[in-house]
C-alpha cells in the first residue's frame, strides 16, 4: 500500500474520538456527529439478496446510511466489517443514492444469468468491488477504496481495541471532597475535546 494511502488512512481515523467507554451505538453517534448525516445499523442477515459470501454493505438512503454488518458474528469479526463499512462513510466512498436506484433490464428468464454477468458493475458498483476484497480472510484488495476502507477499519479497530483494554480513568473529585469542591467551582473540563 503506498505512503499517500496509508497517511490518509491514519488521518481519517486520528481525527475520529473513540467514545470511552465503547459501545457500537456510541461509535456510529460519533462517526454520525463526524459526517453529519444519520446513520442506521442493520443484520447483514435481513439482507437475503445479497451474496452469503458479502459480510457488509453501505448505501445512503434519504434519511440515512443504511449499514449492513453482521451483528451476530463473533464479537471481533463483526467489529471489523462494521469498522470497514464506517470508513466507506468517513472516507467518502458512498455514492449518494440507495441500492433500489440500479438500471432495470427486461430479458427471457433463461439470459438472466447472462445480464447480470455481464452488467454486475452497472447494477451493483460499490458491492461488486466489495465483494472482491472481502472474505474471511481479505487479500485481494484490488481497489483502491476498499484498500482504504481496509486500512481505516484496521487502524479504527486498532483504537477500539485500545480504548476497551484501558483500564477505566479513576475520577479523583469522586473521592476527595476537596476535589469536588474545585471541580464543581471550576467545572470539570469533561466536555472538552482535546
Amino acid at each position: 500500500m503506498s505512503n499517500d494511502l496509508q497517511g490518509r488512512a491514519r488521518a481519517v481515523v486520528e481525527r475520529l474520538i473513540i467514545p470511552t467507554p465503547f459501545s457500537v451505538t456510541r461509535l456510529t453517534a460519533a462517526v454520525e456527529d463526524r459526517v453529519g448525516w444519520p446513520i442506521a445499523l442493520n443484520d447483514r442477515a435481513t439482507r437475503s439478496d445479497l451474496d452469503p459470501s458479502v459480510s457488509g454493505m453501505t448505501y445512503k438512503g434519504p434519511d440515512a446510511y443504511q449499514v449492513f454488518y453482521p451483528m451476530g458474528a463473533e464479537t471481533w469479526w463483526a467489529l471489523l466489517c462494521l469498522c470497514h463499512e464506517l470508513a466507506h462513510i468517513l472516507c467518502g466512498h458512498v455514492p449518494d443514492h440507495g441500492p433500489t436506484e440500479v438500471p432495470v433490464v427486461s430479458v427471457p428468464a433463461e439470459d438472466v444469468a447472462q445480464v447480470l454477468a455481464r452488467n454486475v458493475d452497472t447494477l451493483l458498483p460499490d458491492m461488486q468491488k466489495a465483494q472482491r476484497a472481502w472474505g474471511l480472510y481479505r487479500c485481494t484488495l484490488d481497489e483502491d477504496v476498499e484498500q482504504e476502507a481496509e486500512m481505516v477499519a484496521s487502524l479504527l479497530v486498532g483504537r477500539v481495541e485500545a480504548v476497551i483494554d484501558s483500564p477505566p480513568v479513576p475520577d479523583p473529585t469522586a473521592t476527595s471532597p476537596v476535589l469536588g469542591r474545585f471541580a464543581r467551582v471550576l467545572g470539570s473540563g469533561r466536555d472538552h475535546h482535546h
